[in-house]
């Protein structure tokens, strides 16, 4: 039996959808910067539900068209990046800090893998938007969760 790229790529991740737990959860969060008053996209990247002390060490990227040459950010594609259903993201990569760079890649009828720059199925996401946070002085800002993340 002759295996396939595709088909060694979705017994990876069939794999990686079975497990029961994973050592590091990581949730993002979309958000609209309101400090510089630019309404630019920002993603912010937490190991658990933020508090609002979380949110104001947390410094966020912003959205960009791509991430060449190492830059931080997040490029993000498919109608979800912009009508607020998570779900209909298709691509979603990020370079964020104490994060990395990585893809979140659709497949359908999979859901979403997690992949290193390498190709690499290195753990599963699923799109949320189970949590939102709010929170004022010094400066107003809200988000919503987008995705939760697990490494294996």
């Amino acid at each position: 039996m002759k295996f396939t790229s595709i088909t060694t790529s979705l017994l990876s991740l069939a794999s990686m959808a079975s497990m029961v737990s994973a050592e590091r959860y990581f949730w993002i969060y979309w958000s609209q910067d309101s400090v510089s008053g630019t309404g630019a996209y920002m993603y912010y990247f937490f190991d658990n539900h933020p508090s609002c002390n979380d949110v104001f060490n947390t410094r966020g990227v912003m959205e960009q068209d791509d991430l060449n040459d190492g830059q931080e950010g997040a490029v993000c594609e498919g109608n979800g990046c912009w009508n607020g259903k998570p779900e209909e993201i298709t691509r979603f990569e990020f370079n964020a800090p104490n994060y990395g760079h990585y893809n979140i890649l659709k497949i359908d009828g999979w859901g979403y893998v997690l992949r290193d720059m390498g190709g690499n199925n290195v753990g599963i996401c699923r799109p949320t938007r189970e949590d939102d946070f709010t929170c004022g002085a010094p400066f107003a800002q809200s988000g919503v969760s987008i995705f939760q993340c697990g490494f294996p």
